[in-house]
């Protein structure tokens, strides 16, 4: 009962964000080769909510997004770490490939500098 509620929610999501033409997205390579055409035209808005780990990658896949958005904040909040550095640049590569092996999204990464060091 509960696979079929939540295939029922991820069906009613998966074609909210079609592109023009209306035939739906469905490959890796697709999304993110639309998303790079979109990118190139002039006044283009992205809407990417953003996330720290893979759970809500995929929720944003599912409710339609074209992109997911991911900053140093979100991925050592998900630590219960606060934003100051603490996580390493391993960490949150680690971190950031498990994000993008969890949607076919194009995942935006805002890469801060620091890496273990608490002063930054």
């Amino acid at each position: 009962m509960m696979d079929n509620t939540v295939d029922k929610i991820a069906n009613s999501l998966s074609g909210c964000a079609l592109p023009p033409g209306g035939i739906p997205i469905n490959s890796t390579v697709q999304k993110r080769a639309h998303f790079a055409h979109r990118l190139q035209r002039p006044g283009s808005i992205v809407v990417a909510p953003g996330t720290g780990d893979g759970l809500g990658a995929r929720l944003i896949e599912l409710a339609g997004f074209e992109a997911v958005y991911v900053s140093g904040y979100a991925i050592e909040g998900t630590f219960g770490k606060p934003d100051i550095g603490l996580l390493s640049f391993a960490e949150i590569a680690a971190r950031l490939e498990a994000i993008a092996d969890a949607t076919a999204l194009p995942v935006i990464a805002d890469a801060d500098t620091g890496y273990g060091n608490a002063i930054n």
